[in-house]
């Protein structure tokens, strides 16, 4: 029988329920289930198997309709993503400082036409905002779907020959999973994570199953008569109980086992719960975990408020990661989930039900209040970023400072400096650059302050670099794919600049303390392991290594060398200087906004000492930033009525300014 032909399958609706429990157990909870995040793997498999069925039995009945099929994927889409954007928008202008409520308007201007996954994706690097603090990060994934679907349904049509389904898909997702494997070994996982022609072989994989079907087979039968000289429908039953229990365990122990910190996903990981969600659809709504477990009546509710429950659960949880400033206890993450729940269920009931039996049946023309809702969204977003209308007023007497510009590898730049690295950025296009800032985004928050300066003289500069790699040659990063490992990007960066005669001075910057020590976080936490390449020194032995050779190198191709010491690390979140316009738990903001000079001091103890030795072996320039920042005491993270950072460990445009004023 032909999927589309089929009954209703109760236990596809409770496979998307174990989808959605394992992404909001793993947003609320990640420690809990640090692999929870692939549910959303498995929702791609159950999109591309059940479209696919519907598109596949109208293209062989020759009853396909486009609009037919876009009219219905409005009426399921845009009702409760319509409330949904727009309980995000009251709530952001209420609760968010402006800089972060103009961050916030543009992810709700690209989720309106499903192009978010490609703006989270051009944010993505060492200046990219937490991720916890996008309300609409999420939505990435429905950015995928719809961009799979504006050619899916043509591609159906023009394969019209059943035969062709399976072997065509096959080819289509033998290919995406190939692109998505490179993508992620060449460095580059941000971007196999968000784009969707390296997602297409997960909703292809669902798609395979169903034109599969169509052709009258079931992955059951196609194995029972390999694995048996007279096939039976027990053993057809058998083979399917098998499907379905390994299935399940592979979707699990992924949940349990995987982790985004250690593994770079999607790539082969993601192998794992695609394969598990398309054995357990393929095993059939009568395999024995799918009949008594998947189809039980609170896992099929739980399926079917799925949609709205992950529409809502990320902006709940997010929002109070923002106003409790990072510090949200377990019972309040448990409450967010419980208002999650009830919002979804109230959203299922009382808005996509009565719209779906509203437009049905479903056509282009009755769905355009939908469109015409979510258009408006979408231009009111646009004119509140072009012309700042809506921006809520200041409702602290401070405000985080901007983070500097992030427009890596402009064109500008690049031309003129075609080697690798992922930062290329010249500050001001029409001046001339004698100055070379190389290093990671610790070298990067130092470029308007420098700008400004140069400026003054009729110079600029050029920053030239990758993200975690002190611009050091010799070294490696370890546990890092691609350009992020360092070692050859370094080579191109110190090549460009020495290979430009009018580069006089080469400043290098990088995050010293945790280069040395090889711990990201004061008090321990994440680990970043450098090493000499081919070689077993530690940490500080190979940065040592590294910055003689590269200083030697530097200096007798005629550069000057300077350094720019490492700036203090907070500790603490800057929003906490300025105080949140609201909060359930925190109070007025942090005063002093500071942390013990001596604290800074120690943490850099190591690093500092190594810069003092180049200094007297090689006469280069040092400039310590931390007389601009501190006084005899402390460390400041506000002077002057401004808040100096953007985050815990960058200074932001103001900031940098105040830190290089003593240059």
């Amino acid at each position: 029988m032909h999927p589309a032909d089929d009954a209703y399958r109760p236990d596809i609706d409770g496979l998307r329920a174990v989808a959605v429990l394992a992404v909001v157990a793993f947003h609320a909870f990640p420690r809990w289930l640090p692999g929870g995040y692939v549910g959303v793997d498995v929702f791609f498999v159950i999109s591309g198997y059940l479209i696919s069925s519907q598109l596949m039995a109208e293209a062989a009945s020759g009853h396909l309709s486009f609009s037919g099929f876009y009219a219905r994927r409005i009426r399921r889409i845009f009702p409760a993503l319509i409330v949904v954007l727009t309980a995000v928008a009251i709530a952001g202008w209420w609760l968010l400082l402006p800089p972060e409520w103009q961050e916030l308007r543009k992810h709700i201007g690209a989720s309106a036409i499903f192009a978010n996954n490609i703006v989270l994706w051009s944010e993505s690097g060492y200046f990219d905002v937490a991720a916890d603090l996008k309300p609409l990060l999420h939505l990435w994934s429905l950015g995928v779907e719809e961009q799979f679907y504006l050619i899916w349904p043509m591609l159906i049509w023009w394969w019209r020959r059943e035969g062709r389904w399976p072997a065509a898909i096959a080819v289509l997702v033998a290919l995406s999973f190939a692109i998505n494997v490179a993508t992620v070994t060449a460095g580059a996982a941000d971007a196999a994570f968000y784009l969707p022609h390296t997602r297409l072989w997960q909703l292809g994989a669902g798609a395979w199953l169903a034109a599969l079907a169509r052709g009258g087979k079931t992955m059951p039968s196609w194995i029972t008569r390999r694995l048996y000289r007279s096939p039976s429908a027990d053993s057809d039953r058998h083979v399917a109980n098998v499907m379905s229990v390994a299935g399940l365990l592979l979707i699990l122990l992924t949940f349990v086992t995987l982790s985004r910190a250690e593994a770079a996903y999607p790539g082969w990981p993601a192998l794992a719960p695609t394969l598990g969600a398309a054995l357990v659809i393929a095993a059939g709504s009568g395999a024995v975990l799918n009949r008594a477990w998947l189809s039980m009546r609170p896992m099929v509710f739980v399926g079917l408020i799925s949609y709205p429950l992950y529409l809502w659960h990320w902006p709940i949880l997010s929002f109070l990661q923002i106003t409790e400033q990072g510090d949200v206890s377990r019972p309040l993450k448990a409450a967010a989930i419980a208002a999650s729940v009830i919002l979804a269920s109230i959203t299922y009931l009382f808005i996509e039900r009565p719209a779906r039996r509203y437009l049905t049946p479903a056509t282009l023309d009755r769905v355009v209040p939908l469109i015409g809702s979510m258009a408006a969204i979408g231009m009111v977003m646009e004119v509140a970023i072009t012309t700042d209308w809506l921006t809520p007023p200041a409702r602290t007497a401070l405000q985080i400072d901007l983070p500097v510009r992030s427009d890596l590898n402009t064109s500008v730049c690049r031309k003129r400096y075609p080697g690798l690295g992922e930062y290329c950025q010249q500050f001001h296009p029409d001046l001339i650059v004698k100055t070379a800032l190389l290093g990671d985004s610790h070298a990067a928050h130092f470029m308007p302050g420098l700008g400004n300066l140069l400026k003054l003289k009729g110079e600029t500069l050029v920053h030239l670099g990758q993200t975690g790699c002190p611009p050091l040659i010799g070294i490696e990063r370890l546990n890092q794919t691609g350009d992020d490992r360092c070692t050859r990007v370094n080579r191109a960066v110190i090549d460009a600049v020495l290979a430009d005669k009018a580069i006089v001075n080469v400043w290098l910057s990088f995050r010293g303390a945790v280069a040395v020590s090889g711990i990201s976080r004061e008090g321990g936490g994440e680990s970043e392991l450098f090493r000499l390449v081919d070689g077993s020194a530690t940490n500080e032995e190979a940065i040592h290594t590294a910055l003689r050779s590269t200083i030697t190198e530097l200096q007798s191709g005629g550069k000057h060398v300077g350094v720019f010491l490492q700036v203090p690390e907070l500790g603490f979140r800057p929003d906490q200087c300025t105080g949140r316009p609201f909060s359930l738990a925190h109070g007025p903001a942090r005063v002093p906004c500071a942390i013990p000079r001596a604290q800074v001091l120690e943490r850099q103890a190591v690093y500092r000492s190594l810069i003092e030795a180049m200094k007297k072996e090689f006469g280069i320039t040092v400039y310590d930033p931390m007389p601009a920042l501190c006084d005899d005491a402390a460390c400041h993270a506000v002077a002057d009525g401004h808040v100096l950072y953007f985050d815990d460990n960058h200074l932001g445009v103001f900031g940098s300014n105040w830190a290089l004023r003593l240059f």
